[in-house]
């Protein structure tokens, strides 16, 4: 059994690319023991920097920030 601490992150957004930084600059983890997990084929979620759809704003905007300018 391997005693290597690994870490497994769910989701390619800002939070977990970040969390992978983090664990690897003051924790000291390898960056190959640690796993991102994402169902998209690019990083990022809604950073991801992929084009808008006609009529958006931006990707994934929320009802909260209201209509487009």
């Amino acid at each position: 059994m391997s005693t290597k601490p690994k870490a497994y992150l769910v989701g390619g957004g800002i939070g977990s690319l970040a969390a992978a930084a983090f664990m690897i600059r003051d924790g000291g983890m390898p960056g190959e023991n640690i796993s991102i997990l994402e169902a998209m084929p690019v990083l990022g979620g809604s950073l991801d920097g992929a084009e808008v759809q006609p009529g958006s704003c931006r990707r994934f905007a929320r009802p909260a920030d209201g209509p487009c300018r």
